[in-house]
C-alpha cells in the first residue's frame, strides 16, 4: 500500500436494517450537505494529515481483539460545529457509546497523540443535518424526536480508513472487528 499523505479519517458505517438505512439516508439527503459525499457514519478519528500506511497499522493495532459493537441511536440532538461554524443535528449513539469512546481514546494515543483537539469532546453520533442557523437544526431534531419512530439499531462490524480530500469520500482500508478466539 502506498504511503500517501493527505486528509484522512477513521469512520464506522453501522450495519442497519434496510428500512433503517433508507430512513436515515432520506433524512440526510434532505438536510445534510455531506450526504452525497459519503453514507451515514460514525466518525472515530477526525480528518487529519497522516500517511495511510502509518494510520492503517495504528488502527489495526488499536482494534486488535475488538469484536463487533452493537449500537442504538434513540434520539436526535443539536450542537454547534466545533470546527467550521454553523450547527448540526445528530442521531446520538446510546448503546455502544462507551466502546466507541474507548476506541476513539486508543486512536489518539501513540502516533496520533499530538493530533487530538482536547477542547472538542468526542460524542459518538451520525450527522443528519447541517445548517448555518441553530434554529433549523433544532427544528429537525425536534421533528425526529417527536416522530416516535423505532430506535435505529445495528452493528459496527468493521472500521474504515477514508480519504476525505476528494469529492467523494473513498475507503482506503477496511478493518473487520473480530473478537479473540
Amino acid at each position: 500500500m502506498p504511503s500517501r499523505e493527505g486528509r484522512i479519517a477513521v469512520v464506522a458505517y453501522p450495519a442497519l436494517s434496510p428500512d433503517d438505512r433508507q430512513r436515515v439516508e432520506e433524512i440526510r439527503g434532505r438536510y445534510d450537505p455531506q450526504a452525497k459525499r459519503m453514507a451515514a457514519h460514525i466518525t472515530l478519528m477526525f480528518p487529519t494529515d497522516v500517511a495511510e500506511a502509518t494510520l492503517v497499522a495504528h488502527v489495526r493495532d488499536c482494534l486488535r481483539g475488538s469484536g463487533p459493537i452493537r449500537v442504538t441511536l434513540p434520539r436526535a440532538a443539536t450542537a454547534p460545529d466545533a470546527v467550521g461554524g454553523g450547527h448540526h443535528a445528530f442521531l446520538m449513539v446510546e448503546e455502544g457509546s462507551r466502546e466507541l469512546h474507548a476506541f476513539h481514546e486508543r486512536l489518539y494515543a501513540g502516533v496520533l497523540a499530538g493530533m487530538r483537539s482536547p477542547d472538542i469532546p468526542y460524542v459518538p453520533h451520525i450527522t443528519v443535518a447541517a445548517d448555518p442557523a441553530p434554529g433549523e437544526c433544532e427544528k429537525i431534531a425536534k421533528l425526529l424526536n417527536d416522530q416516535g419512530q423505532p430506535v435505529l439499531s445495528g452493528w459496527i462490524t468493521s472500521v474504515d480508513i477514508v480519504r476525505v480530500d476528494e469529492p467523494i469520500v473513498r475507503t482506503v482500508a477496511q478493518i473487520p472487528l473480530r473478537a479473540r478466539g
